[in-house]
């Protein structure tokens, strides 16, 4: 066709439509980003309904795994199975930070059972 047949519809009025709302929550995971200052290390737990998967993504990892210990420097990551004793310190100069992916039937903060921790928090 010659372009002059072409006919052009006229361009929208007004703006964009919305994007689409964001998927709901998910409720068998979550995402957190976890700092731990040199020379600190956070309490001796365990959970009973997730496990978790952490990343360093700055600094250095001292992790204890039932009574097993690992360290990891940047980009080296650590699986804590569900009912896993664990803790996890910054042995280094530097501030740790890390992402932690928890997975399982129920992410409440109460599914934290201490064993031993500086702040008195124990439980177990």
């Amino acid at each position: 066709p010659r372009l002059s047949a072409l006919r052009l519809s006229p361009p929208p009025r007004g703006p964009p439509p919305p994007p689409p709302p964001p998927p709901p929550p998910a409720h068998r995971w979550q995402v957190k980003k976890i700092h731990v200052k040199p020379g600190c290390s956070l309490s001796l737990q365990m959970h009973h309904h997730r496990a978790e998967h952490w990343v360093v993504v700055q600094g250095t990892a001292c992790v204890e795994r039932d009574g097993d210990t690992l360290l990891l420097s940047e980009n080296q990551s650590a699986y804590i199975p569900l009912g896993c004793r664990h803790r996890l310190s910054n042995p280094g100069h530097i501030p740790l930070e890390l992402i932690e992916v928890q997975s399982g039937p129920y992410l409440g903060e109460d599914d934290i059972v201490r064993f031993e921790d500086h702040y008195g928090r124990t439980s177990g």
